[in-house]
């Protein structure tokens, strides 16, 4: 006999546990660019009625950056930021490509155009988080890869092409 059924205790009748989502942009074949001095890299896409609760980057470390590595979600409409959390030390990501995730400590409910973006916010020439797109193909129609700058301006140098990443939502 099982602990709800000697105690009374379990799920009520009818009740289903949120399904987890996942929605993602695999084909990061190209090696973009780097992120170093608080520049982003990420995937401009218009996520409806989720709940995000974590987000996934495909990247590498090149030389022996200092600092700190964030991923953020950020609204297009203002650019102000609607989660993010710190993945860890720059110099603690691997030197051979892998996917990183963070988990959300609060789950973020998004219904709008927004940025999700990786961020290091030291580093210098040789020494930086690189970052992986689908360059030169365009993988998923209406979301294309941005820059922002440390001045918070963003760029889309790529047209079409798209940024690696993966959100699990409920």
């Amino acid at each position: 006999m099982g602990l709800a059924e000697r105690t009374g205790f379990g799920p009520s009748p009818g009740f289903h546990a949120p399904s987890e989502g996942v929605e993602s942009q695999l084909d990061v074949s190209t090696l973009t660019s780097g992120t170093s001095g608080g520049t982003s890299w990420g995937q401009r896409l218009t996520i409806s009625n989720r709940t995000v609760t974590k987000l996934s980057f495909y990247l590498k470390r090149d030389g022996s950056p200092g600092g700190t590595v964030t991923f953020l979600i950020r609204k297009v409409s203002d650019d102000s930021i609607v989660a993010t959390k710190l993945w860890g030390n720059a110099i603690d990501i691997s030197t051979t490509a892998t996917w990183y995730e963070i988990t959300f400590g609060t789950p973020v409910f998004i219904n709008e155009e927004v940025r999700l973006l990786v961020s290091a916010n030291l580093g210098s020439a040789g020494n930086l988080i690189n970052v992986y797109s689908s360059h030169p193909n365009d993988v998923k129609a209406g979301e294309y890869i941005v820059n922002r700058n440390d001045a918070g301006v963003y760029t889309a140098p790529y047209g079409g092409v798209d940024f690696g990443y993966i959100y699990t939502y409920t």
